[in-house]
């Protein structure tokens, strides 16, 4: 078998296996994330921004990870990450989330009912990932 043969190979089981994740992944978000879940409004405390470098697509670029601290009921939770963001927010600013009731150390941000569609759109992406190079292939005899 030539080399190129087997960099195909290689190439075409890499693709068909990130599509199938991005086609699980996608659908679990979808399917299990209830924002419903999501019940309690509340605010933390900004105690900590990690500041990382991560690529996102082709660029490098600065992330700043923030962690919080808040109080659900009589339980206080420390240093919970909060999300990633490219815009820079400050310790000790003060921050709105949800939680769910019945598991408080489980939060999500005020845009908690997007992320089920953000789950359809990596299984989408995995669809076109595996559908596109079938189409191309039958395209060309």
């Amino acid at each position: 078998m030539k080399r190129a043969n087997i960099a195909g190979i290689f190439s075409k089981t890499t693709t068909i296996i990130i599509s199938v994740l991005f086609i699980v992944i996608g659908l679990i978000f979808f399917i299990k994330f209830d924002p419903d879940e999501y019940d309690v409004l509340a605010t933390g405390t900004i105690v900590e921004i990690d500041e990382h470098y991560e690529y996102v697509g082709d660029e490098n670029q600065l992330v700043h990870t923030v962690y919080i601290d808040y109080t659900a009921g009589d339980t206080k939770y420390e240093h919970v990450e909060y999300g990633s963001y490219n815009h820079k927010k400050q310790v000790g600013d003060t921050v709105e989330f949800y939680y769910m009731s019945s598991d408080p150390s489980q939060i999500a941000g005020t845009d908690k009912e997007l992320t089920p569609y953000i789950g359809l759109g990596f299984a989408v992406v995995g669809v076109i990932m595996l559908v596109v190079p079938i189409i191309k292939r039958l395209r060309r005899g």
